[in-house]
């Protein structure tokens, strides 16, 4: 049960670092929707080698995945706001 608590708190942090750091903000808004989606799979698959490789618990891919997943989810939230203003995408 704790798990779940600390991971639903871990996802909330993600969510409010993607949304605050400006170096990451900078990276969603220079890069296409599918770039940002390339590199995310890129990641996540460097992470579950490095686990495998390090023999690490399964938890860190979770943790990198979550984050991964913030990333992708702001970019499509600021994608469909700039639809919904009928801005070109």
């Amino acid at each position: 049960m704790i798990y779940i608590i600390l991971l639903a708190a871990y996802f909330i942090a993600c969510q409010v670092i993607v949304f605050k750091v400006t170096r990451i903000r900078k990276f969603i808004n220079q890069y296409s929707v599918g770039k940002i989606v390339l590199y995310g799979i890129i990641v996540i698959g460097l992470g579950v080698i490095l686990c495998v490789t390090l023999k690490v618990s399964w938890i860190l891919i979770a943790l990198i995945t979550v984050f991964e997943c913030s990333i992708i989810s702001e970019k499509y939230r600021l994608v469909f706001k700039n639809m919904e203003k009928g801005r070109k995408i």
